[in-house]
């Protein structure tokens, strides 16, 4: 069925046409803070998600000492001290004792993954804030292409750094 919507006065009594209209007109005119988007999330959500990892970023530089004590208590590489080859996870201790001191060029050489896992935390975080706010934009390719390069450059460099020296501070 057809409605008519027909400019009258209003006598007090609202018809079917005039409250839809005036449910538009409320609509429009009201930020509703608790409107959930396609995600599933409201604005509040997304924005409170947005200061986790600023805060935990902030945690882990206010609690540097008792980091760096813990990591006089890791033992060595089982499988360094029986092969005599480094394994991917060789070096992530001082990778990251080096990147709690901001000294780039040295965790570097211990490690390459720290560095590169917190380029790319970065990298994800800005898209976050980016989507948080109403700009959805992608930084990181999200493609298989590109994690299946980005793991084979890891594993060639993983193994490499066993028989090129100067690749790693390790030797």
């Amino acid at each position: 069925s057809q409605f008519i919507y027909k400019k009258k006065p209003f006598d007090g009594i609202l018809t079917f046409s005039s409250t839809k209209r005036l449910q538009k007109k409320f609509l429009s005119t009201t930020i509703d803070r608790n409107r959930k988007g396609v995600d599933g999330m409201t604005a509040w959500q997304k924005k409170l998600i947005c200061l986790l990892p600023p805060a935990a970023a902030l945690l882990i530089l206010l609690l540097r000492t008792p980091i760096r004590l813990l990591a006089t208590h890791f033992s060595a590489c089982t499988f360094h001290e029986i092969t005599g080859f480094f394994c991917p996870g060789c070096g992530n201790t001082r990778a990251v004792l080096a990147l709690l001191r901001f000294d780039l060029l040295t965790s570097l050489g211990y490690n390459i993954l720290p560095l590169t896992a917190s380029l790319l935390a970065a990298a994800f975080y800005i898209e976050l804030l980016l989507w948080a706010f109403g700009r959805p934009h992608q930084i990181v390719p999200h493609h298989p292409w590109f994690w299946w390069t980005f793991g084979s450059v890891l594993a060639v460099y993983f193994v490499a750094r066993n028989f090129l020296p100067w690749l790693t501070l390790l030797w």
